[in-house]
């Protein structure tokens, strides 16, 4: 009878939601969450192929445009960049981290909810105002000067959204752990997850700080851009190496986590693998001050970061 009982409360207490479409709105689950994420960044990777195809077809032909004019071509590539990285890249991690995260660490939900469902409708939006100002003539190379502010303000909300949910996932990892789950001991997925939220957590602020200077700079004065055409070269950073080997780091979780499943053997030495995904990581901190670097210090920046690239990799695969 108490347990039957106890067992009656417990289902009480829980919250139930909302199974409609306008639940989604307000949500508090971290699976539909991740679920809404992942979707919609599939979505928008079928967008960003498509736009990746057309800047491939030109690049195909060099004497003359195939699909796209000079002007056309460079919003395209801009475009294509922005959603392959901001639209699906770090959404898709971000929604698989917020689904599985919680179910490997033993937590109940993520830390945030509210805050894990705002960072989705927020990026979202922002996306769509993304793509409005590119409709308009806007972007980095467009020639309306309204639509490349619109494009800066919409960059800035996809930022914001993004940063919110890197810091949900980072949060819910150091602070919701089971009880003697440590650190060292939590899946490789879980683990990946955390470095690179921490990352972002890094990262991201140092492009926020940027857009709203070049905000400022295009709407009120042209100081230091001089027009449109400094604004793609302050922002690319967040689209190249080494900031793409953050984005990397999700997928050495992944792999490691299907190299245990199939070894069906202890690992020996976790803290080297551990230790390696983290330097992975690690590495791609600093990308924000590449755009100072040009010429041959560019080549020689871009040799070594190969040459460790693949030495991070080797030493992960080695530690799993």
């Amino acid at each position: 009878m108490n347990e039957t009982t106890t067992e009656a409360t417990t289902q009480a207490s829980v919250p139930s939601e909302d199974p409609t479409p306008f639940g989604w709105l307000n949500t508090a689950d971290h699976k539909l969450v991740g679920r809404l994420f992942i979707v919609a960044a599939m979505m928008f990777l079928a967008v960003g192929a498509v736009l990746d195809l057309l800047v491939r077809m030109d690049l195909s032909d060099d004497g003359d445009f195939v699909a796209l004019d000079g002007q056309t071509f460079a919003q395209v590539f801009a475009m294509s960049r922005e959603t392959l990285v901001l639209l699906f890249l770090i959404p898709v991690f971000l929604g698989l981290a917020t689904y599985v995260v919680p179910l490997q660490i033993g937590a109940a939900n993520v830390a945030f909810p509210r805050a894990a469902a705002a960072s989705f409708w927020g990026w979202l939006v922002s996306a769509g105002v993304l793509f409005g100002a590119y409709l308009g003539n806007g972007g980095p190379y467009g020639g309306w000067s309204d639509g490349v502010d619109l494009h800066l303000l919409a960059l800035g909300g996809l930022v914001v959204s993004l940063l919110l949910g890197a810091i949900v996932v980072a949060t819910t990892v150091l602070t919701m752990r089971a009880p003697g789950l440590y650190l060292d001991r939590t899946p490789p997925f879980s683990w990946s997850a955390m470095v690179t939220a921490s990352m972002l957590v890094i990262s991201l602020p140092v492009l926020l700080g940027q857009l709203a200077i070049l905000y400022v700079d295009h709407r009120y004065g042209a100081v230091f851009l001089g027009g449109n055409q400094g604004v793609w070269a302050r922002i690319d950073w967040v689209y190249r190496s080494p900031q793409l080997f953050i984005y990397c780091v999700p997928v050495l979780g992944v792999f490691a986590e299907i190299v245990l499943s199939a070894s069906r053997r202890r690992i020996f030495e976790p803290l080297a693998m551990y230790f390696s995904i983290g330097l992975v990581g690690l590495f791609g901190f600093g990308a924000w001050a590449n755009f100072n670097v040009t010429g041959e210090g560019a080549d020689i920046i871009d040799g070594v970061e190969g040459v460790i690239l693949v030495g991070m990799y080797a030493g992960a695969l080695l530690g799993s």
